[in-house]
């Protein structure tokens, strides 16, 4: 039986999803929706949130994955107008699930991966079988961005435990 919060979201989610993205499925809707949330203190735009959703097959258990220098959001090609200098270095990444509660396969995922995924002496060809074309970019964009501001000795900063969205559905 659903709790009166979970209840009230699916509405909210049914609502937002029929007047924003009809066309779009209920699965990648939820995923925009819940990054849209997690990631509102940076303001971004649409094109921003879509930019960073890794979610599909070989995602590594992650839905989403933004890079952010002194708050402002890094793009594809924002790092070339970066300065010398960061204060702050953010990584925010996303998990979105839509059952109640979280399994424990779910961060067991993130824990094999992520270290490996934010390694920056990787060894891309072994990561290529098993992790996304995209999710391999937006880790390398924050490898890079890393690497090229490290001399600045920027606190790096992997936000955690915004909360989280449980829906009924």
């Amino acid at each position: 039986m659903q709790t009166n919060d979970q209840r009230l979201l699916d509405r909210i989610l049914d609502d937002q999803h029929r007047r924003l993205a009809p066309d779009q499925g209920g699965d990648d809707f939820f995923t925009f929706f819940a990054a849209d949330k997690a990631l509102q203190d940076w303001d971004l735009d649409s094109d921003e949130i879509t930019d960073g959703i890794v979610d599909g097959a070989h995602d590594c258990g992650i839905d989403g994955i933004w890079s952010f220098v002194d708050g402002r959001y890094v793009t594809a090609d924002a790092h070339q107008y970066l300065g010398s200098r960061a204060g702050i270095i953010e990584l925010v990444v996303l998990q979105a699930k839509t059952s109640p509660g979280y399994q424990e396969s779910v961060f067991e995922k993130l824990h094999f991966h992520l270290p490996t995924l934010l390694d920056i002496s990787r060894d891309e060809d072994d990561l290529v079988g098993h992790t996304n074309a995209k999710l391999l970019e937006r880790t390398r964009r924050f490898l890079h961005i890393l690497e090229e501001l490290a001399s600045s000795f920027p606190q790096v900063k992997l936000p955690l435990d915004r909360g989280h969205l449980e829906t009924g559905t």
